[in-house]
């Protein structure tokens, strides 16, 4: 199943590929014209409006920077539905075929050229992030909601299978002083009614862990998102907040955790490893418990065996 998932992931460009020539197939049904070309030019050349204009509409409503920024940067794309609203003004005769051709092109010219965009978004915002803040308007918006921690020093981002097994171990090693995060406000919820701290947050967002000061309020991080992506954008977030305490991570397969161990983190876990590991050892145990004149004649054998070689 997760190579299934991994496979999906790695096909993502190429389906956005064949998606942006599904659409140009479209449009291009009729010859690529002077007019035409030049109509598409002018709709590419006039996208950063549009991205300004969500940007702007976004802060008025008390978006933050950040959370306005991406929005804007994924909506700068025309909408294939443009281009089959197109398609039946051309069949059905209200508007001539160059139309179409101009907003198919200029469509996959917006797939293109934000894909590239959007998957910088984060290093992007972080570059210009001064200068995007001066356009926040005063206020908070309900999702919103502001980091309140009290005096937990040990933080687990994301609250899943891995990350609630991680929460309840450290929490009995060391009561009050863990808190977990998960950006599902469905998990969180629950969370909350089996009376564990966890709070709604996102990781990967750069201001989050301005607010909630984590250089100089934690000491332990614990990085147990289900996508690898997430754990990668936490852990560079971190580095670039000069985080001084240990941080930990968890990844599904070996070239995650080395990935990982890349970017200067205390240590990574193979999650498959540590499970066999876990579930071999608790065999080992419940087998000594119920046949121990097995374990000790095998003992014994291999010692003598040992000892023999």
């Amino acid at each position: 199943m997760y190579k299934r998932q991994e496979l999906s992931k790695s096909l993502t460009n190429i389906t956005d590929l064949l998606l942006v020539g599904f659409f140009l197939q479209i449009g291009l049904e009729g010859a690529i014209t002077l007019s035409g070309a030049l109509w598409a030019l002018l709709l590419i050349v006039i996208l950063p409006i549009k991205s300004l204009a969500f940007f702007a509409i976004l802060t008025r409503f008390h978006l933050r920077a950040r959370t306005a920024w991406t929005t804007a940067l994924s909506l700068s794309t025309y909408s294939e539905f443009g281009l089959i609203v197109m398609a039946i003004g051309v069949t059905k005769g209200w508007i001539s075929g160059d139309w179409m051709v101009a907003m198919a092109v200029a469509l996959s010219g917006s797939i293109i050229l934000a894909a590239p965009l959007n998957r910088k978004s984060e290093a992007l915002y972080h570059l210009w992030c001064r200068f995007l803040q001066k356009f926040e308007t005063a206020g908070t918006h309900p999702d919103d909601l502001p980091i309140q921690t009290e005096g937990e020093r040990i933080a687990i981002f994301g609250m899943g299978r891995v990350g609630t097994a991680a929460y309840r171990n450290l929490h009995g090693r060391f009561p009050g002083k863990v808190i977990g995060f998960d950006l599902d406000p469905k998990s969180v919820e629950a969370h909350c009614e089996a009376n564990r701290k966890v709070l709604l947050a996102d990781a990967t967002d750069s201001d989050f862990w301005e607010r909630v000061s984590v250089k100089d309020n934690i000491d332990l991080v614990v990085l147990a998102m289900p996508k690898h992506t997430a754990n990668i954008r936490a852990a560079e977030a971190l580095k670039m907040n000069d985080f001084q305490g240990v941080v930990t991570a968890t990844g599904m397969f070996d070239d995650e955790v080395k990935e990982l161990r890349k970017l200067g983190l205390d240590t990574a876990f193979n999650l498959y490893n540590e499970a066999g590991n876990g579930f071999a050892n608790h065999i080992s145990n419940v087998f000594k418990q119920q046949r121990p004149d097995l374990v000790s004649r095998w003992r014994a054998e291999a010692e003598a065996e040992h000892g023999t070689a």
